[in-house]
């Protein structure tokens, strides 16, 4: 087992463990009998609850409804519009940090392999990404990518073992995918926070498609890595990212990568939005980001549960370079084997 990252890393807490905080003791407080209610205390109280219930419905008028099932059709809409809509929802969002409990099912070696605990999610759009699990306040999985390399650290066992490979538009002969399905930059793009350019003309036709009760957009750009291990033999060519918005809120229900011939091969599901306190905003102005996604391969059948608490920039003290450099973590986490998946 490995020790915390925090003491390289501060913004990367372990989980909840031995170290928990500890709450004092309550004690009762006697408090002098309340004094009889005439009618003006009635009358205030009565001022009170209209205030409150005022308040209440304010408040669940600013957040976003749940997606329509199985809603009737509505109007036509332009591509520009739904791109315009849903880049609104997240205006100002450049980076995130979380707390996050992720589970991860996968196969290696044959054989199936399950890992769950809790860590940290940080991103810094749109290439960086760092994603820990741990138990009491042991790392046992670290996950990232920069725009230079991509990395899994797999701490649990025979004194670990980190595999890595280089970012590239297309993978080198004889270059080995990770041992799970999903690679860290395209954890990034299943997120669901990428701004869509309105000027840029969509990778398909027709350009807003009506599909379960949502629209289907799917702008420019790749959409799976040239190095994802889901990017399986026959997937040469370019890539694509889908999108499936609520026609109601704007926001993502689900993110689609595919291969080059349109087949959806990372499927997340997004769901429970919550805002992304920013430093120096007010709420209102704080973006929304869903707090749950569930993420599979479709083809190796891997699969990555993120519940997501503490949504926020991570300004201005969480977010460290150090959490996304690949040489900083090796040495944090002195593994016993490096292994680099282009040179096998």
């Amino acid at each position: 087992m490995h020790p915390s990252f925090e003491a390289t890393v501060p913004g990367c807490r372990p989980p909840r463990g031995a170290e928990e905080e500890r709450l004092p003791p309550l004690r009762r407080i006697s408090s002098p009998p309340a004094p009889a209610a005439g009618p003006v205390c009635l009358q205030a109280r009565a001022t009170i609850l209209i205030l409150a219930l005022g308040t209440l419905l304010a408040g669940c008028a600013s957040t976003p409804a749940g997606p329509a099932v199985g809603g009737t059709q509505p109007a036509p809409i332009s591509y520009r519009e739904v791109a315009e809509r849903f880049d609104r929802n997240i205006t100002g969002l450049d980076q995130v940090w979380s707390r996050c409990v992720a589970v991860a099912d996968w196969t290696q070696d044959g054989k199936p392999r399950s890992e769950q605990g809790e860590g940290n999610l940080l991103a810094i759009l749109p290439d960086r990404l760092a994603l820990s699990i741990g138990k009491l306040g042991q790392t046992i999985i670290w996950a990232g990518c920069n725009q230079e390399h991509y990395w899994l650290f797999d701490l649990k066992d025979d004194g670990g073992v980190v595999y890595f490979g280089r970012q590239g538009k297309t993978a080198k002969p004889g270059a080995q995918p990770l041992p799970v399905g999903i690679s860290p930059r395209d954890v990034i793009k299943l997120l669901g926070v990428m701004p869509i350019d309105p000027n840029q003309p969509p990778a398909k036709q027709p350009e807003v498609e009506w599909v379960d009760g949502g629209w289907l957009i799917q702008p420019p750009g790749n959409g799976l890595s040239p190095t994802s291990p889901a990017a399986g033999p026959g997937s040469e060519g370019p890539s694509g990212i889908k999108l499936l918005i609520d026609p109601v809120t704007f926001l993502p229900r689900q993110v689609h990568l595919c291969d080059a011939t349109g087949k959806t091969i990372l499927l997340a599901r997004l769901s429970n939005f919550k805002r992304v306190r920013l430093a120096g905003k007010p709420p209102g102005a704080w973006p929304w980001m869903a707090s749950r996604y569930r993420i599979e391969d479709l083809v190796k059948h891997s699969r990555l549960t993120l519940d997501l608490n503490d949504l926020s920039d991570g300004r201005p003290d969480r977010m460290h370079t150090r959490a996304f450099k690949l040489g900083v973590l090796i040495k944090a986490l002195h593994p016993a084997r490096v292994v680099d998946m282009d040179n096998p």
